[in-house]
């Protein structure tokens, strides 16, 4: 860790190792062991840093601004730290679920049916999930606002637009990821979601007319036996 360090937030504890996840709040930093224990460092000033005695199932985490938040391996959320807002009071009838974000005070969840939950602060309407958000397969949060993309590709965005950040650009392309930031939002777009077979020359394919000659699902400019679909070729 590096950087501001007034919290001791980018000081990480020694003998901490096999780890699988990191997350970043406002000034905590958390660690997800292989094992599914949680280690946190930084700032405690609400318990942040202090996860729950027996929290041994973790299998995501992700920091808000002074709140820590963890997907288990049955689909329960634990939540702790701030929340003056509501962003810890995990609804008692969430279960099944499959991802979390978090902003600076709220929280979200993805569950595994395409719904996504939201808690905690409602100041810029981010934890009101449109109606239109169904067959989600990512949720993303930044300060105070929320995203998902749904299974077509597309995103939905609510919450704060101050600067534009629900705005995805319209582009080729589906999108296969983002992250919300303070005002801001990163995605990645996967320009042959609509080209499974990469007939598309120089995007989807190998910069060359895409032809797969023996049949065998692999283009010929990435086959080194292209008129040979079993592979019979000697030393091929």
């Amino acid at each position: 860790a590096w950087g501001a360090n007034s919290s001791g937030q980018s000081s990480v504890p020694g003998g901490l190792a096999s780890l699988s996840g990191v997350a970043a709040g406002g000034f905590h930093s958390m660690a997800l062991r292989a094992d599914g224990t949680v280690a946190c460092w930084g700032s405690n000033t609400f318990g942040q840093s202090t996860p729950p005695i027996g929290l041994a199932d973790a299998v995501r985490i992700v920091a808000g601004g002074y709140h820590s938040v963890a997907l288990r391996a049955g689909g329960a959320v634990t939540c702790w730290g701030r929340n003056g807002n509501g962003q810890c009071n995990v609804p008692a009838s969430l279960g099944s679920c499959v991802d979390v974000a978090a902003g600076v005070s709220h929280t979200l969840a993805l569950r595994a049916d395409g719904t996504v939950a939201a808690w905690g602060s409602n100041s810029l309407g981010q934890t009101t999930v449109p109606a239109s958000v169904t067959g989600a397969v990512d949720i993303a949060a930044g300060n105070t606002h929320s995203l998902a993309i749904l299974s077509n590709g597309s995103v939905v965005g609510w919450g704060s637009n101050n600067r534009g950040q629900l705005n995805a650009p319209a582009r080729a392309g589906a999108l296969a990821g983002l992250v919300g930031g303070g005002d801001f939002t990163v995605a990645i777009y996967d320009e042959c979601a609509s080209d499974p077979n990469k007939t598309n020359p120089g995007v989807c394919g190998c910069g060359v007319a895409d032809i797969d000659t023996d049949g065998d699902a692999v283009l010929d400019c990435n086959d080194n036996c292209p008129t040979d679909a079993l592979k019979l070729e000697p030393g091929q």
